[in-house]
């Protein structure tokens, strides 16, 4: 029902707003109206849009209860012939976890030179098909010509084309509230609609389509650096691009510190020693006169002009009034990089992943027993009044990284630092995300199969164990797969 009032909402704001109309006569100005349609509209060669085309194939993004990503069709189903055109309704076949309602993209009126937008409603099914006439609330999402936003900086109900080459890309975005419903549409020349993007506020109930043998980047490449009003563009891993101080420790110490990746997806991020279940993102779309001195020095010393950016800032709570005081809590999206606030300074960083990551922060508040985590399983919890002194895994992971003997706080003992790629799998608590240091429990084994003072190492472990003590990690070692560089 939440859904469906909001969809309202939306559709309601939509017509308030009002928007461009197709040139359409009343049904009452031409008696023969219908054989002007069968013979005008049979010769729209719209190269935007293939009108042979029944169904066509995407790379899917679903995020509504649970995330879920597959492939999917879309069906090209022809509604009605009007006289300068045809309109299509674009619907995705029926898919579990997605509503009904969200199947249908709209309906499109096809001509020559332009491709309109029509909500998916009863109503203007009915004004189509019997008056042949477009709604009044019909957008212009495809012509050769920009499009601007006339709201500019004011808030309420933006909309605006961008041309660049082939491509046209439409946005829509509503920020009178914080939840608003966003859309965009991307079009290429003899390729039709090769992306589609639309949900509320920081990607809830999120759908997105990619064209199947499209290639995304390169498309963006295309354009001008641009910002998406709304965008979860910023899901994914990211890695930086520019030297990195913090606390006053060198790059690379800095780098060891904060790891080189951050992670943020819809459901966590991992920031440096920190990371965040169910995050909250605040997203805030800036002028250029509303940038601060510190992001307008750093984009001129890196030669980046841009009219707009988004801020993000993210927050523990569904108000959003606790931040999340962490590196990387809040940054900027410029074009295809973000700018990531530390110790007060701007650092680049640039996307290395994007898709679906899995979440290996435990949650003290809510791990139980028999709870998957990656690919082991919470097998037992001990607590100490009400503090989690150990949390024991059952399943087996191969992990890589240097080990090296040494006193430990517990005696003397072996214990493996963990590279970048393995430190990913380890379940770990949300404020020490960056832990990647394990001892090993069975010494007597370790020194069989482990008998330098150090060396590289690929290893089987098993009985993972954290809990809040001096090495927070730990684990059985089972066998060594590979092992170079060992020292005496």
């Amino acid at each position: 029902m939440r859904k469906a009032l909001a969809m309202v909402l939306v559709f309601g704001l939509l017509f308030a707003f009002g928007c461009n109309k197709a040139n359409i006569p009343n049904a009452d100005e031409n008696s023969n109206r219908e054989n002007i349609q069968a013979e005008n509209s049979s010769s729209v060669n719209n190269p935007f849009f293939n009108p042979n085309v029944e169904q066509l194939n995407y790379k899917g993004k679903f995020i509504f209860d649970d995330i879920v990503e597959k492939d999917v069709k879309l069906n090209i189903n022809e509604v009605a012939k009007l006289e300068d055109g045809i309109v299509y309704e674009l619907r995705i076949d029926g898919i579990m976890e997605v509503p009904e309602e969200r199947l249908s993209l709209g309906y499109f009126y096809v001509q020559k030179d332009k491709i309109y937008k029509i909500e998916p409603t009863e109503g203007n099914l009915r004004k189509i098909k019997d008056n042949g006439q477009l709604p009044e609330d019909s957008v212009i999402v495809c012509q050769d010509g920009e499009i601007n936003d006339e709201l500019g900086e004011e808030r309420g109900l933006h909309r605006y084309l961008e041309v660049k080459g082939d491509v046209r890309k439409y946005h829509s975005y509503n920020d009178l509230v914080e939840s608003g419903y966003f859309e965009t549409i991307i079009w290429e020349k003899e390729k039709g609609m090769i992306s589609y993007r639309s949900g509320f506020g920081a990607g809830r109930d999120l759908v997105e389509l990619d064209l199947e043998k499209y290639n995304k980047r390169e498309s963006e490449e295309q354009s001008n650096i641009n910002i998406s009003e709304n965008s979860e563009n910023f899901y994914g891993i990211w890695e930086f691009i520019e030297p990195v101080t913090v606390h006053g420790f060198t790059p690379e110490e800095s780098l060891k510190y904060l790891s080189k990746q951050f992670i943020y997806m819809p459901l966590f991020c991992r920031c440096g020693p920190k990371g965040l279940n169910n995050p909250k993102y605040l997203i805030e779309k800036l002028g250029r006169e509303s940038f601060g001195d510190d992001l307008r020095q750093y984009l001129d010393k890196n030669n980046i002009d841009v009219d707009f950016a988004n801020k993000i800032v993210i927050f523990r709570d569904d108000e959003k009034q606790e931040k999340w005081e962490a590196f990387g809590g809040e940054f900027y999206i410029v074009g295809d990089k973000i700018i990531v606030v530390i110790d007060g300074k701007l650092y680049g960083m640039k996307k290395v992943f994007e898709g679906e990551v899995e979440n290996y922060l435990v949650d003290e508040d809510t791990v139980h027993v028999g709870q998957k985590i990656g690919s082991l399983t919470v097998k037992s919890i001990e607590k100490n009044s009400e503090m989690i002194g150990d949390i024991t895994f059952s399943g087996k992971i191969t992990v890589k990284g240097v080990y090296e003997w040494d006193y430990t706080g517990d005696g003397y003992g072996c214990v493996i630092t963990l590279d970048e790629e393995s430190r990913k799998i380890i379940p770990v608590f949300e404020n020490f995300a960056d832990e990647k240091t394990i001892l090993i429990n069975n010494t007597e084994i370790a020194h069989k199969l482990l008998p330098k003072e150090s060396g590289e190492a690929e290893i089987v472990i098993d009985n993972y164990s954290i809990g809040y003590r001096q090495i927070m990690t730990s684990a059985d070692l089972v066998r060594v797969v590979s092992l170079k560089n060992a020292k005496e």
